[in-house]
């Protein structure tokens, strides 16, 4: 329903943006990408509760420790938070392979 030429919610969008309609399922060179779209989209709940169950998990002395130690936000996220997301992301990525 999302692609449908005719009525569908990302023609309608597109369409009132100015742009023409486009045919997601019959042309073969953007069906790939409708397709990765519509699974991204699917999937893309389970994956949010995955990685808020892995924040969560995160101790606040960690947080604290980094800041104490001067790190920026940007520092923080990748030498605190996206290390220990790890197992998460292997949780999630594992489990929406299967499916």
């Amino acid at each position: 329903w999302m692609f449908n030429f005719n009525n569908g919610v990302i023609n309608i969008v597109i369409t009132s943006l100015g742009f023409g309609r486009v045919n997601w399922i019959g042309n073969p060179d953007i069906v790939l990408w409708a397709v990765m779209f519509a699974l991204m989209w699917q999937f893309a709940g389970y994956a949010m509760v995955v990685f808020l169950a892995g924040l969560r998990a995160i101790p606040n002395e960690h947080y604290e420790a980094a800041k104490v130690d001067g790190a920026s936000t940007a520092r923080m996220y990748w030498r605190v938070i996206i290390p220990q997301l790890k197992g998460s992301t292997i949780s999630a990525s594992v489990v929406l392979m299967v499916f």
